[in-house]
């Protein structure tokens, strides 16, 4: 079974919906229990899937701003960081003990998060959300989409095999992509469409 081209978000969605046996959505707004659950599952599927492998096409060195907040000792500089970074990875030049990720905000505000170090204008390499489908690694693309099939069959089509079957799918395709992506240094520009057998014969 072929994956279509994924370019948009609902493409992905689609793709998903598919897997487990449930017709395409024409929007994300559509008064069907499809439409609700791929809604209330999109965004954390993709943002987990980020976190979990530093992607080369989510990675970022980025320099950050000082922060007006005051360091958490034994800290003495505070930074902010991006809002659409999800992890940061490394800061080069310093050891893991010599830094440390601090999130503030109070129940209605945003969650700010910032960098403490002693380090001055530190550079920091960072996985960012990535929402554009086009611009994922196609690997990453068909991880996503048995993610968000197995999380959207147990409401959508009441069968734990459904689940079963994209859970399977996703376990047997993370280990390799992960691999593959460790082995690039830029995100490749493989073609959008791929295969599922394919990818899990590889």
């Amino acid at each position: 079974m072929a994956l279509p081209p994924i370019v948009t978000e609902l493409d992905a969605a689609n793709a998903a919906l598919s897997l487990i046996g449930l017709t395409a959505l024409n929007s994300f707004d559509e008064d069907r229990t499809a439409a609700r659950v791929v809604r209330r599952h999109f965004g954390l599927i993709r943002d987990s899937l980020l976190k979990k492998t530093a992607w080369n096409f989510a990675t970022r060195q980025v320099t950050v701003p000082l922060a007006s907040r005051p360091a958490d000792a034994p800290f003495v500089c505070r930074y902010l960081l991006p809002d659409d970074c999800l992890a940061v990875r490394s800061v080069p030049g310093l050891e893991a003990d010599e830094w440390a990720v601090i999130g503030a905000g109070g129940p209605e505000d945003p969650l700010v998060r910032y960098l403490d170090t002693a380090a001055e204008a530190p550079l920091v390499n960072i996985t960012r959300r990535v929402v554009d489908p086009i611009r994922w690694n196609p690997e990453f693309t068909e991880v996503f989409v048995a993610r968000l099939a197995e999380a959207c069959a147990p409401q959508c089509t009441r069968s734990a095999s459904a689940a079963n079957r994209a859970h399977q799918v996703a376990a047997e395709l993370l280990p390799e992509a992960k691999r593959n992506d460790a082995r690039e240094r830029a995100a490749s520009q493989i073609s959008r469409t791929t295969s599922w057998i394919s990818a899990r014969r590889r």
